[in-house]
């Protein structure tokens, strides 16, 4: 069994504060198999180089033959050295959008990228539902008893394209939780974007509201 990590890839830089592409410039690693459970194995100890400011960092990575997706890939366990800050992480989300929202749901994306960037995608597709639950839930009503995104849609908070989008991601993170789904990485980052924009629009619409409101001269 053989693993080929790519030479060049897409990871969150903490000089640069976004996602940049990396490139593998050292690399150790060691195989070990079980002939009886015919599995096998690597571990790895990688030098990574940011293709912007050219910092550069160890990861270590854990390839295993019976964890790949759908397509046959494997689904590495991946860990950066030194290891990244929640405050910094925050970042990824690039319109900054953690200073305007409650505590709870601040920590619930901080946690969310923590999942992204280390590659635990069907945990961090999982933390996105539980955001769209949270955020949704404190501006339906209450004693609801629909769901609140169905619920969102019905009082005119969200529109029907946007009810279905924001179905589609809960969707994927649920089938993470109950049918063993591994998304995508461009799937997850999508989903986060989408998701990020909503609570940026419920958090801060008054807020922005006021402002452009207080800088309009009225009319004569």
């Amino acid at each position: 069994m053989s693993y080929k990590p790519d030479k060049e890839f897409l990871s969150y830089c903490e000089s640069c504060e976004r996602e940049t592409s990396h490139l593998l410039i050292l690399e150790s690693f060691q195989d070990g198999s079980d002939q009886n459970e015919n599995v096998t194995w690597q571990n790895r100890i990688d030098l990574v180089q940011c293709q912007g400011c050219r910092d550069k960092v160890f990861r270590t990575v854990f390839y295993f033959s019976e964890n790949f997706d759908e397509n046959g890939k494997y689904i590495p366990e991946i860990r950066y050295y030194p290891t990244i800050s929640v405050d910094k992480l925050n970042a990824l989300a690039s319109k900054n959008i953690t200073a305007d929202i409650s505590k709870s749901i601040s920590r619930m994306f901080a946690e969310v990228y923590v999942a992204y960037n280390g590659n635990c995608l069907a945990l961090a597709a999982t933390g996105i539902r539980a955001i769209i639950e949270y955020t949704l839930s404190e501006i339906v009503a209450s004693n609801s008893k629909n769901k609140p995104i169905e619920e969102a849609c019905n009082l005119g908070f969200i529109s029907v394209p946007t009810k279905e989008l924001l179905l589609a991601i809960h969707v994927q993170g649920s089938a993470s939780i109950h049918r063993e789904y591994f998304p995508e990485k461009a799937l997850v980052k999508l989903a986060l974007e989408e998701v990020e924009d909503m609570v940026r629009k419920f958090c801060t619409q008054e807020k922005i509201t006021e402002q452009i409101k207080s800088k309009t001269p009225p009319r004569e």
